[in-house]
């Protein structure tokens, strides 16, 4: 097994180290996906941690009111 790929941006097959093209969406995190390997077919599971940062900032044309 592969397990180089820990917290990459990118899905990669633990089994054959290929990059993943098609996953669960990236918009919210999961715990537990099962997919299978778009190059070797065999099945794994993996887990996706999305965070936000939010930097919020007055609108200079409300000041001007």
């Amino acid at each position: 097994m592969i397990d180089d790929f820990d917290g990459a941006e990118i899905l990669h097959c633990p089994y054959c180290g290929r990059a993943q093209d098609t996953h669960e969406d990236d918009e919210i995190s999961a715990n537990c996906c099962l997919t299978e390997c778009e190059h070797c077919g065999k099945s794994f599971w993996y887990s996706v941690d999305v965070t936000r940062a939010y930097w919020p900032r007055k609108d200079d044309t409300e000041d001007a009111k």
